[in-house]
């Protein structure tokens, strides 16, 4: 009767190590596989993945990292991350809803139907990509002292049409129909990817 192996995973960071000492090459792969604690099997399957290991080092996933999966539509997220990224470079505040709609929009023009775009498919992007959520900080873009001047000289033709009794203060009213949310969706570094 054969004992069955316990199975276990290896988090990101151990692989990279596990790597590090294949390339150094002063031990051979049985030591280094006794050092770790894996089968030889499993080192090998580390070496084979190599390129994908170091691929998600550079895109900044965390050490607990488990797995290595590819996104079922690569094509798709290629494209949803280059928006992405354009939409922040132009500090556009990007949210899950946008983003999961943005994505079956792509999916509807690529011609994907059986993409659900859920909340667990964008957790997933987010944890591929290194993207989370960030609150929106800095002095907004400013606006040009031309454009100012030009629209207050219209305010004044405009308020002189009115009578004193029909002008009122509504600075403190709170009128935030056009306001811009202060949260997005950000990468935690910036990547330079494209």
């Amino acid at each position: 009767m054969s004992l069955k192996r316990k199975q276990m995973s290896i988090d990101l960071k151990t692989k990279q190590l596990i790597l590090v000492e294949v390339e150094k090459g002063t031990l051979p792969k049985t030591k280094i596989a006794e050092k770790f604690g894996i089968p030889k099997s499993t080192l090998s399957t580390i070496i084979k993945n190599k390129d994908k290991i170091d691929e998600a080092v550079a895109l900044g996933s965390t050490n607990s990292t488990k797995r290595l999966r590819k996104p079922m539509l690569e094509d798709v997220e290629k494209e949803l991350l280059k928006w992405f990224k354009k939409a922040r470079d132009s500090n556009i505040p990007l949210s899950g809803a946008l983003v999961r709609e943005k994505a079956k929009e792509i999916c509807t023009s690529n011609g994907v139907e059986h993409m659900a775009c859920s909340d667990g498919w964008l957790w997933r992007f987010q944890k591929r990509y290194n993207i989370s959520c960030h609150v929106l900080s800095g002095e907004a873009n400013k606006v040009a002292d031309e454009d100012v001047n030009k629209w207050l000289q219209g305010f004044v033709k405009v308020r002189q049409s009115y009578s004193e009794n029909d002008i009122f203060n509504i600075d403190e009213t709170g009128v935030f129909y056009n306001l811009l949310p202060d949260r997005s969706l950000d990468f935690k570094k910036r990547l330079h990817i494209f």
